[in-house]
């Protein structure tokens, strides 16, 4: 007769409702917890050589969520109501180098949410904007998303409350370039699609652009620039079309 397996313990899986539960746990390498609680629940792994590199989404001081692929704004403490501003979560959920579904409504400032370079950003939520104030005449227009480079934001829906915001920004200066930059199925309520501008330089009145902006608009020069934009495929509601200028001369494509 075999001798009992010292290592049982570690096979056994504990179940608990909440991520603070599971973070009083007296945990052992190893040892393996399933969360139920929604929006932030799923498996676990201990690994106490991560304590301290918490980012209270997929690394919570040691317990580390099992997952591949994308995360999820909800796994960070979003609410996605509709109602509870989620703006600090999208903001760090979008820096931190993976791509990001988003599935339900979040209430966000603009100008804020930064994504970093590559990632994606997509999914079948929406982004609320209520933001009623238009941005001055010589600064870049308001954004809900500013993208970086190689950015896709893909199948989201983006609503404001008076055409004073775009869903989706690039602005560049004289350290960054918004480049290879990829939007398409998007839809708009009462807010602009895209906008690609420096963030310097404006001597014009931009208030009543809507629909996809300027792209290496105002005074641009090598180090203000946007190259290699694709929109397409996007529909928006509640604003005025508004054709991109034909004066581009760099890679950039816009189709309504």
């Amino acid at each position: 007769m075999g001798k009992p397996s010292t290592n049982i313990k570690k096979l056994d899986a504990l179940g608990v409702d909440t991520i603070a539960t599971m973070q009083a746990l007296n945990a052992f390498d190893g040892q393996v917890c399933i969360v139920t609680e929604d929006g932030r629940g799923g498996t676990f792994h201990y690994d106490s050589t991560l304590v301290g590199s918490d980012n209270q989404g997929t690394n919570f001081n040691g317990w580390v969520r099992q997952y591949s692929g994308a995360v999820y704004p909800e796994w960070f403490g979003a609410k996605g109501d509709g109602a509870t501003n989620d703006t600090a979560i999208l903001k760090f959920v979008s820096q931190i180098g993976v791509d990001v579904i988003a599935d339900n409504s979040y209430l966000v400032n603009a100008n804020e949410i930064v994504l970093a370079d590559g990632v994606k950003l997509q999914g079948k939520g929406t982004f609320i904007c209520n933001d009623t104030v238009p941005h001055s005449e010589n600064e870049h227009s308001k954004a809900i998303i500013s993208t970086t480079s190689n950015n896709v934001i893909n199948s989201l829906h983006f609503s404001g409350l008076a055409n004073t915001v775009f869903a989706v920004g690039g602005f560049s200066d004289t350290t960054n370039t918004v480049e290879k930059v990829l939007v398409k199925n998007i839809t708009t309520d009462k807010c602009g699609i895209a906008t690609f501008e420096p963030r310097l330089g404006f001597t014009f009145n931009r208030y009543d652009e809507t629909f996809v902006d300027w792209i290496n608009s105002g005074q641009v020069t090598s180090v203000h620039k946007a190259s290699g934009i694709k929109v397409y495929n996007c529909e928006m509601s509640g604003d005025t079309y508004y054709n991109a200028t034909t004066a581009n001369t760099n890679s950039s494509t816009v189709s309504g």
